[in-house]
């Protein structure tokens, strides 16, 4: 006896069946992994860096003396900061860090020596209080591969190059990255 193949339409049921449980599990997970797109929010810093600012930051000579900046940065001013030695520079590129949209980074400096970059994220719009910490955390520690957990409005962990600091504000989530060797500078 001659066994008869599946009906095509079958064949296409189990096809369309696979796909949907596939990306109904795909798809939340996609939330974790540092995205390095434009989501609409201007020119990222990732196109004249040519990667992320995570990763730029994480390069060893970023950190020396004279080095060469990617992207578009001018000089700034913030009254917090009251040390003259230090020369503030602001980035004028839009920049998703660690896969979400910063409201601002800055690069403090000495004697044309990076000493920290400075990242702010702000919360003041948020629908639901604790969304932007939250996904920061999780796409820090997919990135790192590390777990950082939160206390008492902040956390930090090091990863290979780098000293990576979260602080919680009122209204913003400031991230300070930094060389792990910062302070024997």
């Amino acid at each position: 006896m001659r066994k008869t193949p599946p009906h095509p339409g079958l064949r296409i049921a189990t096809a369309f069946t696979f796909i949907f449980f596939a990306g109904s599990i795909a798809v939340p997970l996609l939330h974790a992994i540092p995205s390095t797109f434009n989501n609409g929010i201007g020119v990222p810093f990732i196109n004249p860096a040519s990667m992320r600012l995570e990763d730029f930051a994480n390069r060893e000579d970023m950190w020396k003396q004279d080095a060469k900046l990617k992207g578009d940065w001018e000089m700034w001013n913030d009254p917090e900061i009251d040390d003259s030695t230090i020369e503030l520079i602001h980035l004028k590129n839009s920049a998703l860090v660690f896969g979400m949209p910063a409201t601002e980074v800055t690069l403090q400096r000495r004697d044309n020596r990076p000493l920290r970059l400075v990242v702010v994220f702000s919360t003041a719009d948020e629908k639901k209080p604790g969304n932007t910490q939250a996904q920061l955390t999780a796409n820090i520690n997919a990135w790192s591969g590390k777990s950082m957990e939160l206390d008492s409005g902040s956390a930090s962990l090091a990863y290979e190059q780098l000293s990576v600091q979260l602080t919680k504000a009122a209204d913003s989530i400031r991230i300070t990255l930094e060389p792990k060797d910062a302070d024997e500078s």
